[in-house]
């Protein structure tokens, strides 16, 4: 073996890349699985909320607008977390697993982004539509302006009091249940640019 080849073996050395990947591929395996327990357990839990529901609505019959709105955002919901569930592990081969990284972190962030959009379009609505089958809007004072600057004055506060609660229960959600496995997943992206 002359120098020159002995260069060419010694800088294909260096520039390959030194992970374990039986190592990696068991730990993204391992991230997969965390995230579709999750993601199951989520889907039964949002499903079985749905379907109770459906008990006011017997003694409340107005209550079918609102639930016919629970009912459209746990569809929604529900789709998108089989689709973040079912995320493709790939093949051991070193750019396929960056690429398939990169691809599951703007999965996930497009997942957070548009549940974010859809929680707080359609949350205000359903209590505004749950409000409507209580009766809320239902009594007017004894004159026509007063209550509906009365009911005017309701919906802004309450729209706005059912956004920040629903900012907030989002993002306790998120950061409990589905931010950790995103950290999880950047951290193994960080170990393969560690390696390059």
């Amino acid at each position: 073996m002359n120098e020159e080849e002995l260069k060419k073996l010694w800088k294909a050395d260096q520039t390959a890349p030194t992970i374990d990947f039986a190592a990696f591929q068991k730990s993204l395996i391992a991230w997969q699985n965390k995230l579709r327990r999750k993601a199951g357990i989520d889907i039964w839990v949002q499903s079985i909320a749905a379907g109770l529901f459906l008990i006011p609505v017997f003694f409340y019959p107005r209550l079918i607008f609102a639930f016919v709105l629970v009912v459209i955002l746990t569809v929604w919901y529900v789709r998108e977390l089989r689709r973040l569930s079912n995320l493709e592990n790939s093949e051991a081969d070193y750019a396929v697993v960056k690429y398939s990284l990169n691809a599951k972190i703007q999965t996930m962030k497009s997942y957070f982004r548009q549940t974010r959009f859809v929680m707080y379009a359609l949350t205000p609505l359903i209590f505004h539509a749950a409000g409507y089958g209580m009766g809320w809007y239902d009594k007017p004072p004894t004159e026509p302006a007063d209550w509906t600057s009365l009911v005017i004055k309701s919906i802004i506060f309450s729209t706005t009091l059912y956004e920040i609660l629903t900012f907030i229960a989002t993002e306790i959600y998120f950061k409990i249940l589905y931010t950790p496995a995103l950290n999880e997943l950047k951290n193994l992206l960080r170990q393969l640019d560690a390696d390059e």
